[in-house]
């Protein structure tokens, strides 16, 4: 892909699949019967959501595209012989997200079927007789300055496509990533430049923890079996580091000045294998900087396929995390970007949040619950690819019912609520004094001054959205048919004040009016998220 790669959010679906990966003898094929070219078309799909990476950066977004000439090596078997090969690119579409290419079926098998498994990324596959599906990775370090990590084309995809009619004129498949990026910002605020700095390292300092991440163990080369998608054992060790170097061995951070470092990993997926309590440690000419605080643990293995981010800045005496990098609050648990605002006293999200958990579907609209987190997208019906509803989920965000909302807290109305909720970390779902304190700050008109400039039906020159606070009119879920109202005319917003057993305080504000006003909502109805600095 000449250094052109995109992760997805979302898991990666095999179009074609069929019987068990595992194999017990391997053989090379005679030459019996005649070769066979069939044609196949490849994706990577789930582009529709997520954080994407490339690398051509678009600001946290990577963007993907197929080169031709772009090499692919390719595994064959039949259940009992297990054969080499390779092809090419040879036609890009869909603005270079689908590639096309020719694969040529090894002559000699009797079987009526095969599966076929294909790798994109560095290193070699194994000439060693018994190791035909064993890809050798380069030794060298898997991470570094974004050229480098290019230049050595670590990123890899595989597809497999399992239980193939051999007279089958084309096939269709998907890649999927096996590792995942993971990048470093170094933000320097101080006056003062940090001279030399060599390496920058992610580390645990909790006893007898490790970070379950492949990465070469300094003496073997990785070996990573293609066929059934494993690291071999005894090749790769998990430690409680992950290093990332710098291009020429020893850089400098200028004042204002950021470092970006790049590395790519593949997290172990085995149950149990949760990333510990992190820190940051920087190393150069002076010695070695540690961040004074610590990402938190994760709840369930790191995903694969996905970009995680690091921001850290130095002010001339910490090294401290920080989830907002130029301005943008960047959620770590899915690496959105979000605008935000300070006004007054408060920092404000100056968009609606997109965040749901990973192992849930965006729910359907005749489902409802008070106790049950539910997530919704206007006018979503099922459909993944309704291009009018993912337009709205990346305008207007998610739809949140009550327990959504709180995620699992007792609601607040004091100031702070203390409510941490659906909210990312070091945020908190406000209450209606909060929301109160906001405006009583902006005082007179205070709904247009709020107000996005756009999306409001029917429009108003009154509108001027003066704080930047971008509201915008995402409308609701109701509990009954067509359950979503209220697109482009009214935006609601929760609260975390309780009413009863069964409802919930609102914030709303309509097209035609320049006030927002607090209501009373059952919690089975979904709005939207803002969410406000701790």
């Amino acid at each position: 892909m000449n250094n052109r790669y995109m992760f997805l959010l979302l898991g990666l679906l095999i179009i074609i699949s069929g019987c068990s990966e595992e194999r017990s003898k391997i053989e090379q094929l005679t030459d019996d019967m005649p070769s066979k070219t069939i044609k196949v078309s490849a994706t990577v799909e789930g582009e529709e959501s997520g954080t994407r990476l490339s690398m051509a950066q678009d600001g946290l977004d990577v963007k993907f595209t197929w080169v031709v000439g772009d090499e692919i090596k390719l595994i064959f078997t039949d259940g009992i012989n297990v054969v080499q090969g390779s092809t090419t690119v040879s036609t890009v579409s869909n603005n270079g997200k689908r590639a096309e290419f020719d694969v040529v079926i090894p002559a000699g098998s009797t079987s009526s079927t095969f599966d076929l498994y294909g790798y994109f990324g560095s290193g070699a596959l194994s000439a060693i007789t018994g190791e035909e599906a064993i890809a050798n990775l380069p030794p060298a370090p898997w991470a570094a300055t974004l050229p480098l990590l290019e230049g050595a084309e670590l990123v890899m995809l595989r597809f497999a496509a399992t239980d193939l009619d051999i007279e089958s004129p084309e096939i269709s498949v998907a890649f999927q990533h096996v590792g995942s990026l993971f990048k470093i910002f170094i933000e320097n605020t101080s006056p003062i430049v940090l001279n030399g700095v060599t390496n920058v390292d992610i580390f645990t300092e909790t006893e007898g923890a490790v970070i379950y991440a492949h990465q070469n163990n300094g003496t073997n080369t990785v070996k990573y079996d293609v066929i059934n998608d494993l690291f071999i054992d005894g090749t790769t060790a998990f430690t409680n580091q992950l290093s990332f170097i710098t291009s020429g061995g020893s850089d400098d951070i200028s004042p204002g000045e950021v470092m970006e470092l790049w590395g790519w990993f593949p997290p172990s997926q085995e149950s149990g294998h949760v990333w510990p309590e992190l820190k940051l440690r920087l190393n150069y000419s002076g010695g070695e900087l540690i961040t004074n605080d610590n990402k938190p643990p994760r709840v369930s293995p790191t995903a694969i396929g996905r970009a995680y981010h690091f921001y850290a800045t130095y002010d001339g005496a910490d090294l401290s995390f920080s989830d907002v990098y130029k301005q943008k609050l960047i959620d770590s648990r899915d690496m959105s970007q979000y605008n935000i605002v300070e006004i007054g006293n408060q920092t404000w999200m100056a968009e609606n949040l997109r965040f749901y958990p990973f192992d849930v579907e965006v729910s359907d609209p005749e489902i409802e619950s008070t106790t049950q987190p539910l997530y919704y997208v206007y006018g979503f019906q099922g459909d993944f690819e309704d291009p009018e509803a993912l337009q709205i989920f990346s305008l207007s965000g998610l739809l949140y019912n009550w327990a959504a909302a709180l995620d699992g807290e007792a609601g607040s109305g004091i100031n702070p609520s203390g409510v941490k909720g659906i909210c990312p970390e070091g945020w908190h779902l406000p209450s209606e004094a909060e929301w109160q304190e906001l405006i009583d700050f902006v005082e007179t008109d205070h709904g247009n001054k709020l107000k996005d400039k756009l999306w409001w039906e029917p429009t108003s020159s009154s509108i001027t959205n003066e704080y930047g606070f971008t509201a915008r009119p995402g409308g609701i879920r109701n509990n009954q048919t067509p359950f979503y109202s209220f697109l482009t005319t009214s935006g609601y917003w929760i609260t975390s004040d309780i009413v009863s057993a069964t409802g919930m305080r609102v914030v709303s504000i309509a097209s035609n009016e320049n006030e927002f006003t607090f209501v009373d909502a059952p919690k089975v109805y979904a709005a939207s998220v803002r969410c406000v600095k701790d």
